[in-house]
């Protein structure tokens, strides 16, 4: 009956010591002495009472799950997370137990051991003391902590499965060990491939932390990247929107001073073009008509076929907008003739085509160019997609983003034989 009482005051104290553990690592406030936290420190006891015995069996193992269960409701934390603290604590108190079993088998036998009242009790106090000092080492307290917040994510609770399988196989070697109790090779065997098992965990576990950390910084590094990336678009957008507002104020000057400065940083003759001019003359006077120019400036600069069509059905008022749909028109047309200027400039028949006209009362806009190759249309609006070079295709991207973002234009695109035709549909209200 004594033997009885000694190893449940000897569970007792390791759940307890156990639980203080965790209340430490989890730096939780809450009190232990209470009726309902009492209640679930018995229960974590309850297998050694029902399934009491001398030697080490799967009463170990139920201990283990009903002392995670208890942690579990103690703390109010989820059962993984439970699970995983009380496996880590189980398997370092058995270093404590293995220095101890290694100096008590050259002086008493197993047997003569476990019926010792006094002895069981001082050891087992030991191996719990022992275990809480090193759960209060710095270096150990930081592991776990690392461990077990990685271990309770989704993705890594597969490897709970192998921490519980050598926790298992740890259990088994004890199991052996309590019929081998005597200084032979066969028990320091056993012993040597217990502490394999902690290592293999501990190694395992020290892998998952620097894997993770890894993981961390290379997802720092991502959104790094991502911020520069979305910054550049931005600096790329404003270079098309420069220039745009620049050609702008052709319309605005007859200084000729003014011209020769904006020509130079345009790259562009921006001198008149009675020829280009009068294409364009039944577009009204303003902000567009100047951008339009500007870019069939550059597109007969640059050598190309130029057709442009323009419905002498377009009035003033056709051409009033709100200042936002004025500025995001400006940018849509910039992007769409930019990239029909560089496609036409590398095709064989380096055309390009302008069309401006109204069906009911909205404004259509049509810009078609000659390319050379093929091109998907469903990657057209793809970062990155282009059949320019390596430092293009931002531009339908952006356009793209524009286009989603407002509630005024429609557009379309498709191609036919070797001409890609874009076309901006602008909804009048």
């Amino acid at each position: 009956m004594s033997l009885v009482i000694v190893k449940l005051i000897n569970i007792t104290l390791m759940n307890l010591i156990a639980i203080l553990i965790i209340k430490k690592i989890t730096k939780s406030q809450i009190k232990l002495l209470t009726i309902k936290n009492l209640e679930w420190i018995l229960l974590s006891i309850l297998p050694t009472i029902v399934f009491f015995t001398t030697e080490y069996d799967f009463t170990t193992f139920l201990t283990f799950l009903f002392l995670s269960l208890s942690v579990k409701k103690i703390f109010e934390i989820d059962i993984i997370v439970s699970l995983i603290y009380v496996l880590f604590i189980m398997i370092v108190s058995t270093i404590p137990d293995l220095i101890c079993s290694a100096i008590m088998i050259n002086f008493m036998e197993f047997d003569a051991m476990r019926n010792n009242y006094l002895i069981m009790f001082l050891t087992n106090t030991c191996i719990s003391l022992v275990t809480y000092f090193i759960f209060n080492l710095k270096p150990i307290n930081k592991f776990i902590t690392n461990s077990t917040k990685r271990l309770e994510r989704p993705k890594n609770r597969a490897l709970i499965i192998y921490c519980l399988f050598a926790f298992i196989a740890i259990c088994i070697c004890y199991y052996t060990t309590s019929n081998l109790f005597a200084p032979t090779k066969y028990y320091f065997t056993i012993n040597i491939v217990i502490i394999v098992f902690i290592l293999l965990i501990l190694i395992y576990m020290c892998e998952i932390i620097k894997y993770d950390r890894l993981l961390i910084q290379n997802n720092i590094l991502t959104e790094c990247m991502r911020n520069v990336e979305d910054y550049q678009e931005k600096q790329d957008l404003k270079i098309h929107e420069y220039k745009n507002q620049l050609s702008k104020i052709i319309d605005a000057t007859k200084d000729e001073k003014i011209i020769k400065i904006l020509s130079d940083i345009l790259k562009v003759d921006l001198t008149a073009d009675t020829y280009i001019l009068g294409q364009i003359k039944y577009i009204p006077k303003g902000e567009i008509k100047s951008l339009i120019y500007y870019k069939l400036l550059v597109a007969n600069m640059e050598g190309l076929n130029i057709s442009v069509d323009i419905s002498p059905k377009l009035k003033d008022n056709d051409f009033k907008f709100s200042s936002v749909v004025c500025r995001e028109l400006s940018q849509l047309i910039g992007i769409y003739f930019d990239n029909a200027i560089e496609a036409a400039i590398n095709s064989e028949k380096k055309q390009i085509t302008l069309e401006v006209y109204k069906i009911k009362e909205n404004i259509l806009f049509v810009i078609t160019n000659s390319f050379k190759g093929k091109i998907n249309l469903k990657n057209v609006i793809k970062k990155g997609f282009t059949t320019k070079g390596s430092t293009h295709g931002k531009g339908l991207y952006f356009a793209d983003k524009i286009i989603k973002k407002s509630q005024v234009f429609n557009t379309e695109v498709k191609t036919i034989d070797n001409y890609f035709i874009q076309k901006l549909e602008l909804k009048k209200e």
